[in-house]
């Protein structure tokens, strides 16, 4: 990804600046894999004057007994709450502390209620591939409080992949139709919304909405990235293959036929299939 929009760290350009002065930075749905090479990771490591938060459904910090030889402490703090009257009625919410800039909170931002933070808390919030995860209305619900927690003239981004491959041959093209129209029908999670990011920007009430897309080649075609992405298009799919079997109504037999016959067009190099990443960032107004 990073690679894609040739930056280590994708972020506002007016972000990059404070983040050297020192500003604090809240991740929503942080991903897997908080070690030293996950964004927000190196962020931490790259703007030390800044403090960073993150949040995700659970731990996936390293165990204790791995980063002992790391030079910051390493503590489990139970007592972060959050006392707005907002979100007042959240549950004590358990933080573990990695380095001296670095917190991770567990929280499922989509079951757990409000984030445990206070208003007007972060200068900056980012969120990304959150696709598959939100419907309809927790979009609505979850962006208007990350807006709660930013602080005026703060700054919200989401980043997001359109998962919708394109050009594909016939196969492939009925393929991917219906497994977004299955999606949509069976969770109501609105497959293309990475294309109106900035909509769901506006519905929340930022201003000064800036959009961006870069466009990523999947297959040899598209050089070493288009190989890259390639393998993580495959490794979606096998990833999510439960999910996608279970939304379609397929068997096993069934969902390994089309998925054959849609690799087998890719590999032909007739079609240069592509997907499109967006980013979308506003800024929360003055009071």
């Amino acid at each position: 990804m990073r690679w894609a929009f040739e930056s280590r760290h994708i972020v506002p350009p007016i972000i990059k600046q404070k983040l050297f002065e020192g500003i604090r930075v809240l991740d929503v749905s942080c991903g897997p894999g908080l070690w030293l090479g996950h964004p927000i990771m190196d962020m931490a490591e790259d703007f030390c004057k800044s403090s960073f938060d993150a949040v995700n459904i659970c731990n996936l910090l390293p165990p204790k007994q791995e980063v002992i030889n790391y030079p910051y402490e390493f503590t489990i703090n139970n007592n972060k709450k959050p006392t707005s009257s907002s979100s007042s009625s959240l549950k004590e919410e358990e933080s573990e502390k990695l380095t001296e800039n670095f917190t991770f909170t567990a929280h499922n931002v989509v079951k757990d209620g409000p984030l445990p933070f206070e208003e007007n808390t972060f200068d900056y919030v980012q969120q990304a591939q959150s696709v598959l995860v939100y419907n309809h209305s927790d979009w609505k619900r979850i962006l208007l409080d990350i807006k709660r927690v930013t602080k005026p003239g703060g700054y919200i981004q989401l980043l997001e992949i359109d998962l919708y491959p394109q050009p594909l041959g016939k196969k492939g093209g009925l393929w991917r139709d219906q497994l977004h129209q299955a999606i949509q029908d069976k969770t109501d999670i609105p497959t293309r919304i990475p294309c109106y990011l900035d909509k769901v920007l506006e519905e929340a009430g930022l201003i000064d909405i800036c959009t961006r897309f870069v466009t990523i080649p999947a297959g040899s075609w598209g050089l070493d990235i288009g190989v890259l992405w390639e393998q993580n298009v495959y490794g979606f799919i096998e990833e999510f293959k439960p999910y996608l079997m279970e939304a379609m109504q397929m068997t096993d037999d069934q969902f390994e036929e089309k998925r054959t016959a849609f690799q087998d067009e890719l590999k032909d190099g007739v079609i240069k299939p592509f997907n499109n990443v967006y980013i979308a960032w506003g800024k929360k107004g003055d009071l």
